[in-house]
């Protein structure tokens, strides 16, 4: 430093001294004249006092400066020397403070990762459970979305099904009406007119047990025995348990049985018939109507044991039914018993007259027809023949006659021979053939 400094001083006054010299203009060396030399002596003595002047002054500022110098090097020196010990001082301290410090920090580093580590669980952790509530989230969103999916779903088949119902209900009022139009047809003899309403009405309905169930009877009344069997199985197909229907179906076999050439189908269509009419007994034990066609079987196969306890049953069933003591008596008589066979025939007046007096409206040609043989079975010929006829009058299907004539000729067969039973079958064929003629003419 202090080299630095001195060397600077040197250069300074160098450069002062050399200022003169350079002042100098380069000439051309001519005569000397005494007077112009006299002259530049007197200028070079005053300028040499002016340089010895500005020397002296020179050498006094850098003495002041040397001594300045100095000032400043023993201040500077002391300076150093005091700064040396404070530093050390402070040194020693600050070494053992910063040891303490780097010891502290380094505790605290260990604290900061500490907290900064668990800080980072607690941050995966929380980050874990947002993750699942998300999750459970998206996953409840997506439950939600497909609940009301299902609920629009559910809504639109409701919507659906209203129409639907509505519309079936609409069509059950039509196909009801029909059905008790073509019912009342039915009874009155009409029976083209019934079948066609019972068509319009299934076409309505046509999984209806009841409207199949009376299509199929008139069908099997009006001895189309195919079509009918077809309406029967569609109503039990529906209602398996339609004891009515089995009934019929076994009827309609029975006498489509009586229809055919063949012995071997004839047997067949009887076995159906049985199976169909046990059907309904098994369904209604109580059921009357199928035992008395279950005996009318049995009847026509010369089982007649077996069909004398089916009227018998029937007859313990509904004692009011003219029907099954007419059978018992007419099978009795066939077998040659023939006081038991009045007895009956007998029963068979009584209630027949208390039902047509009693003024019952339904089918009331079979009670006529049952009194007309009773009848004739004690000898009253007269009244006989009036009930006769006036049945005949009143059998609405041809089918109902060919029933009638089967009992007739079942008896004509008898060992002992009812008066008057040939006219009896006469008059209901003269009154079948023209029946089935107008039928065919229509």
């Amino acid at each position: 430093m202090r080299v630095l400094v001195l060397f600077f001083l040197i250069v300074l006054v160098i450069s002062a001294l050399a200022t003169p010299t350079f002042a100098q203009d380069p000439v051309e060396t001519p005569t000397p004249d005494p007077q112009e030399v006299l002259k530049r002596a007197d200028a070079a003595a005053s300028r040499a006092d002016e340089v010895a002047s500005l020397t002296y002054e020179t050498a006094q500022q850098i003495d002041r400066v040397l001594v300045l110098i100095q000032v400043l090097g023993v201040g500077i020196g002391a300076f150093v020397v005091l700064a040396t010990i404070v530093l050390g001082l402070y040194g020693y301290n600050t070494q053992r403070g910063f040891q303490d410090t780097k010891r502290d920090f380094q505790d605290s580093l260990v604290d900061y990762r500490a907290q900064l580590n668990r800080a980072h669980d607690s941050y995966l952790e929380m980050l874990s459970l947002v993750r699942s509530e998300q999750e459970e989230a998206q996953r409840l969103r997506t439950d939600m979305t497909q609940k009301v999916q299902e609920i629009e779903t559910v809504r639109q088949e409701l919507d659906d099904l209203k129409q639907e119902v509505s519309e079936e209900f609409t069509a059950a009022k039509q196909a009801l009406v029909l059905l008790g139009v073509g019912n009342r047809f039915y009874n009155e003899g009409k029976r083209e007119r019934a079948i066609e309403l019972y068509e319009e009405a299934r076409r309505l309905q046509p999984d209806d047990p009841h409207i199949n169930y009376y299509l199929g009877r008139t069908y099997s009344n009006a001895a189309d025995f195919d079509k009918a069997i077809k309406a029967f199985e569609k109503a039990v197909d529906a209602r398996p348990n339609f004891a009515e229907a089995y009934m019929e179906m076994g009827l309609a076999y029975r006498r489509h049985a009586e229809n055919v050439s063949s012995a071997e189908e004839r047997v067949a269509e009887y076995r159906l018939a049985e199976r169909f009419l046990k059907r309904a007994i098994d369904l209604r034990s109580d059921y009357g109507d199928a035992l008395g066609a279950l005996g009318g079987l049995y009847r026509r196969e010369g089982r007649l044991d077996e069909a004398l306890k089916c009227y018998v049953d029937a007859a313990a069933v509904d004692p009011n039914l003219s029907y099954y003591h007419n059978n018992i008596a007419s099978i009795s008589w066939y077998l040659g018993e023939v006081d038991m066979a009045r007895r009956s025939f007998e029963s068979v007046e009584q209630i027949a007259s208390e039902r047509i007096e009693s003024g019952i409206e339904e089918e009331t040609y079979w009670d006529y027809y049952d009194r007309a043989l009773a009848r004739l079975a004690l000898d009253q010929q007269e009244e006989a023949i009036k009930d006769h006829k006036f049945a005949i009058a009143r059998t609405p299907e041809p089918e109902n006659y060919r029933s009638v004539l089967d009992n007739l000729r079942f008896l004509q067969r008898a060992p002992e021979t009812i008066e008057g039973i040939d006219e009896f079958i006469e008059l209901i064929e003269a009154r079948l053939h023209k029946k089935e003629d107008d039928q065919a003419f229509e």
